[in-house]
Formats: structure tokens, sequence, C-alpha cells
């Protein structure tokens, strides 16, 4: 299997949102492309902890802490923490360790032991004074050739740390510690407040809001340096952070589906990717999605469906539905095609990521804080460290039987890669693959239980002795965040406190909103369009093709086939709010070279054992991060 050429390792980005990713390869996440004359002027973002080194030095900036706290003031840059301070939060830190757990002081002379870096040696041993630990290594000091000097060792490289008693500590526990923030490093944010600079350690940010500066400056290709430190990481989020034109090349690069764009009366808005996740003919499927930014011009909607990407889309069908609902109502559907409304939905009063991060503050509005996966970190190993979610504690009212969740979410970069990657496992016999998915049930069906199994948002509650299943999230894309509902049946959960978990394969999804509304479903008036007006980049007439769910198909085969569609807006209805939706049916083939010999036994396990394609993930990234050449900060 061939892995992500390396200018994909640099797409890794981390979304207006992140959470703290900490630890390795942090240090070579802050590659920045280029800048505009004006970029002089901070622009405003959010960022996760690991990803600091993006931001713009003198900007105002607000901390998040991991542990709910936040800080305002003004960014000064990524600083080494004074000695004496570091070792002070080292071993306050240490005093709080279970007992019995063996942590080196700085200064302490220990025995490490490194993975080999030739391929005839089985370990690398290093004898030294411990240093410091920073955000992606240890810090060691030697004495060489009569000469005092520090040297730096890759933490993801760290097999073990002896000290002269004969106590050890092994550096997954190591990284364990450093990544949930449990022991300080070195590396620190520098925040200027109130005329006083204050160090944060870097494996203790949340994430960080830049605030915008008087001036818009543009940076070129922001979060383009980096890459999930290796692999195309997480779309970490949000559209604008990634720019589509640097997804559009061949091989197994960043997988989507069509994107729609709205227009707003002044320009066109992607507003939607549509029937994500449908990836061969028979998994076709009809997708319904807010259109947010649509606006009605002279009469009318306008709309544009683009291929950006190296895929072939298959579009069967494209309506507009328009939704007049009662005001102070929000429309927002659901995979299974129904459309619900909220009336007084409600965010958390408590919410936990699995690794203990307070995040309540990531999602309870529709913002730029957002709560990203982070893969960062984990032993491959170990299955459950191949799973990720937040635990959401939401207040009942009395004899309510049901609720709809409505979550503002998005997957990620690196979901979107694995994608073709996986495809690309099956090598020369992926055409026999497709093959097999369209004509056989069971195949499908197991592949969509896999799906779900590894890949999909799984929702939970607690029933007062279990986590019981109570449905998921579809897969989404990367590009535009969407509002999704998942309706619960709530007849058997007990108590006045509704708890719910959500989880998949770490590092699969960024969630920028959760709230739950109790309230009963509002009368609807639904108005399908058809399209007046289809015409592609061709100026040819796509009108009729596009008009019935019927399996003849508008094909875009290349990156910038695009058709543009006009609809009739209906007179507005006295009295109601009105909101417009997309309902699109088709799918997509992503463009993968069918070579190479077929690793069948792989894919089998992939598909049937619960966990090991979040285990293969871990792998193929950390995989990436070897390969990253050593940067010294």
């Amino acid at each position: 299997m061939s892995l992500a050429k390396p200018r994909l390792l640099k797409r890794w980005v981390a979304l207006s949102l992140l959470p703290a990713m900490v630890l390795c390869s942090c240090s070579i996440i802050g590659l920045i492309i280029g800048a505009t004359s004006d970029a002089r002027q901070p622009k405003a973002m959010t960022v996760p902890g690991w990803k600091v080194d993006t931001l713009k030095v003198g900007a105002k900036v607000e901390v998040l802490l991991r542990d709910g706290r936040t800080m305002n003031g003004k960014f000064k840059g990524i600083k080494p923490m004074p000695f004496n301070q570091y070792v002070t939060l080292h071993n306050e830190a240490k005093a709080q360790l279970p007992e019995g757990m063996y942590l080196p002081n700085p200064t302490d002379t220990l025995v490490m032991t490194f993975a080999a870096r030739k391929p005839q040696e089985s370990e690398v041993t290093v004898t030294g004074q411990l240093a410091a630990f920073v955000r992606d290594s240890v810090r060691i000091g030697q004495n060489v050739a009569g000469k005092a000097r520090i040297v730096a060792w890759p933490l993801s490289e760290l097999i073990r740390m002896s000290g002269h008693r004969g106590n050890e500590i092994t550096g997954e526990t190591v990284r364990r510690l450093i990544n949930d923030g449990t022991i300080p490093v070195r590396s620190s944010l520098a925040i200027l407040a109130k005329s006083e600079q204050k160090l944060i350690p870097t494996n203790q940010v949340q994430q960080v809001h830049q605030l915008a500066g008087k001036k818009e400056g543009v940076l070129v290709g922001f979060l383009l340096g980096a890459a999930i430190d290796a692999a195309v990481l997480v779309y970490v989020m949000s559209q604008p952070l990634f720019d589509s034109d640097d997804c559009n090349s061949s091989g197994t690069d960043n997988q989507s589906c069509p994107f729609v764009y709205s227009f707003d009366g002044k320009q066109y808005v992607r507003d939607s990717e549509t029937f994500g996740g449908a990836i061969f003919r028979a998994a076709q499927r009809t997708d319904l999605d807010n259109l947010d930014h649509l606006t009605e011009v002279n009469g009318g909607y306008r709309i544009k469906i683009t291929n950006e990407l190296p895929e072939t889309q298959f579009v069967d069908e494209l309506r507009l539905l328009v939704v007049d609902h009662p005001r102070d109502t929000r429309v927002v559907p659901s995979f299974a095609g129904r459309i619900h409304t909220l009336t007084a939905p409600q965010p958390p009063n408590k919410a936990t990521s699995y690794r203990g991060d307070e995040v309540q503050n990531l999602i309870t509005d529709k913002n730029d804080h957002v709560w990203v996966s982070n893969p960062f970190g984990r032993d491959p190993e170990d299955k459950s460290q191949a799973r990720d979610g937040l635990l959401l504690e939401f207040p009942r009212p009395a004899e309510t039987n049901s609720a709809k969740l409505c979550c503002n979410l998005q997957n990620t970069l690196w979901a979107s890669y694995l994608q073709g990657q996986l495809l690309a496992l099956h090598g020369r016999e992926l055409p026999d693959w497709y093959a097999l998915m369209n004509s056989s049930p069971e195949a499908r069906a197991a592949l969509f239980q896999a799906m779900v199994r590894e890949g999909m948002l799984r929702v939970q509650v607690w029933n007062g002795q279990n986590w019981q299943e109570a449905g998921f999230f579809w897969e989404v894309g990367p590009s535009v965040p969407k509002d999704q509902v998942l309706w619960l049946d709530l007849s058997n959960i007990p108590g006045g406190t509704l708890q719910v978990k959500l989880e998949s394969t770490a590092g699969f999804w960024m969630i920028n909103s959760v709230a739950i509304d109790y309230s009963p479903e509002a009368e609807l008036i639904v108005t399908e369009l058809l399209p007046q007006q289809a015409r592609d980049q061709l100026g040819q007439d796509q009108r009729e093709i596009l008009t019935n769910n019927d399996a003849r198909y508008y094909v875009m085969p290349a990156v910038d086939d695009w058709a543009e569609l006009v609809f009739a807006a209906p007179p507005a209805r006295p009295g109601y709010q009105r909101s417009i939706l997309l309902k699109s049916s088709g799918y997509y083939e992503i463009h993968v070279t069918a070579a190479g010999e077929p690793q069948r036994e792989l894919v089998a396990q992939l598909m049937t054992e619960p966990g090991a394609y979040g285990q293969y993930t871990l792998r193929l990234l950390n995989q990436h991060l070897a390969e990253l050449p050593t940067k010294v900060e």
C-alpha cells in the first residue's frame, strides 16, 4: 500500500475549532505558506492547542484551558518556560500522580531507550540528564567531548526511561501524561495580560480564539502547513480554513462528494456537500440539507453544483424544498429523510471529552469554537484508545418520552483521506469489489454495518444501568458543517437528567454545537421545486436529467465540471418563517489507481473486527509521523 504523498501530509489542518491535540509533531504544524500585503493585521480564527504556532504575534486572544478556565491578553509567541518555574510545575504535577507511579525529575540522570532508526539496530540507548519535556520531544543533557550540550529525541520514539534505582516509566505512559495535560511541558504559550506575561504549557491549552485586527489580513494557505502531521489529517474543520483547490489532485487524496453553492444575492457561497459516503452506484441515496445562504433574488433561487475533487459525480436528481414553518422555530433534517422542527433547543449543562477535558464552551453555540477529535498520542495496540467522543448531560423535563438531538458537525480531512486509502487496499481487485457491492445486498449490508460501527458518530443514552444504542449521525463530509437531527426514544430512560454519549473512531469528527429539544413537531408547509433551468459549464441543458430520480445521471467526471440551476420561488406565506432545503440524489466514484496486490486479510479484518479499523488508522498516522524529519524547536 502506498502512503500519502509528502504534500498530502501538509494538509491536516485543524479547523477553526479545535481543541487540544497536543503531542507529537506539533512543532512542524506552524508552517504558513504566505501572506498577502495586508497580513500584518491578524485575522479572526480559532485554533487548537497543538496549532498555536499559527497565531499572529501581537494579536488579542482568548485562551480556553483544558480545565475550562479562560485567559485573555496579547499573544507573544511560543517561549520556553523558565527552568525553575517548569520544575515547580513538574513537581506539583508529580505529587498528584497515583501512588507507585514513577516519574523522573528534571536533572535526574537516566538511561533512556528509543526506537531504532537504522535497520541493523534494535533499540537506541541514551544516557544523560533529563532536561525537560517539550511538545514533541524529550530534551537530554549530555557531556560530549568535554562539552555540555542538549539533544532532543522525539517523544514518539521513546520506549522507556530508567533511573539508577531501578525505577522505570514507559514511553507510552509519558506520552499519555503529556497528551492529557497531567504533567506540563516547557514549551509555553506566552500571553501578555495587564502588563504581566503569563506562560501556559501548550499541552494545557484547549484552543485559542484570535480576534481580528483593524484590517482584514488574509494568510494565504493558512493551515496548510502541517499535516495531520502526517496525513492530511482532519479537515480539522471548517471550510474557511480550507480551500478546495488544495484538494484537487489525483491518487488517494482527500475525498468528499459534490459541492453545492447557494447564491446569496451577491455571490455563490459553498452551502452543502451532498450524499456523502455514497461511493458506488448501489450506495446511491437521497440527501436533505439546509441551504442557509440561499436568498431569493428577482423571484428565484440559484444554486450551483460542482466537482472539485479527483472523483466522478453521478447526480440523479436536484430539487429544492421550500419549508414554511411557524416563527421562532428551526427546521433541521435527519439522515432518515425527515424534516424536524426545533422550538426550544437546550445546550448540555455538562460536556466532557473521553480524555476528561471540559468542552461545554466549545459546543454550546454555532461559532468559531469547535470540538475536534484528537488522534495524536494514542497507542494503536490499545483498542480503547482508537475510540473518542463526548459525554453529555442535559436537563430533562418530567414526562418526556422522546427528544430531538441536534448537532452541527463535520467530518475531518483525515476521515476523508482514509476513504480513498481504504479503497486502495483492494489493489488490482478494486473493480471486482465494486461489482460485488453493486450486485450483492448481503455484501452491502455488511459494509454498511462496518461503516456505522467504525466511522459514523454513534449515539448512546444511559438507561440507569448501561449505555443503550440510540442511533447515529451519518457522514456529512469535511467541507461544510451540517445541522442534523437524531430522534431519541426515551420511553425506557429514567430520571430527570438525560445522559448522552457521542462516539466514533478517533480523529474522524468535529462538533460545533449540540442541543436537545423536547418540543412536539410543528406543522410544516413543504413545497417541492423543480429546476426551471439547469445548464452545465458548456451551456448544455441538463434540466430533464436532473428533474427525476430515475437512474439517468448528470455525470461530472472532471474537476471544474459544474452546472447552474434556477428555481422559481413561491409567494411568501404571511405569518410563517421560510427555510430552504436541498433534496439531492446520486453517488460518486473516487479516483483510485487499481494497482498492486490486494490486501485481502487486512480488508477482511477491518470490516469484521470491531475496533480494528481504528487501530489501523492510528498505525497509519504514526507511520506518517515517523517518516517526517525531526525538527528541533
